[in-house]
């Protein structure tokens, strides 16, 4: 891992896409801001199926390719998604807040599933799709 306090700093690319299955990932100031909406798990042992989010930054690290991510912010705790009902079908969508979170996540890119469609229904919620 690179140690950006120590004597020795590592050398880090940035880049503004980059190839996925299905296309590219781009980062959300590219002309092409879809490319930048995605699913992705934050971890192998954790419980939710994936998160949405938007690709700030996509860099190379100790040669290890890896995006720094905004997660899209979740409608409370309390709250029952009437799109889970719709999983075992295969439309695999959430409701989330239209707003992203100000934390940035960083991801590898075996984190990534696929790339996401966002459908805003209200001035405070969007419907995210897993293209997966």
């Amino acid at each position: 891992m690179c140690d950006l306090s120590g004597p020795q700093h590592c050398k880090i690319k940035y880049f503004s896409g980059v190839s996925a299955p299905y296309g590219f990932y781009g980062i959300s100031t590219s002309t092409t801001v879809g490319n930048s909406y995605i699913c992705f798990k934050l971890a192998p042992e954790e419980k939710v199926d994936w998160f949405a989010g938007q690709i700030q930054h996509v860099f190379q690290r100790d040669k290890k390719l890896q995006m720094a991510v905004k997660q899209s912010k979740l409608v409370s705790s309390n709250f029952s998604d009437p799109f889970m009902g719709f999983w075992k079908e295969g439309f695999k969508a959430k409701l989330v807040l239209l707003l992203f979170s100000s934390t940035l996540e960083v991801v590898d890119t075996d984190q990534i599933i696929t790339h996401t469609t966002r459908w805003q229904l209200s001035r405070r919620h969007v419907v995210v799709l897993n293209l997966c």
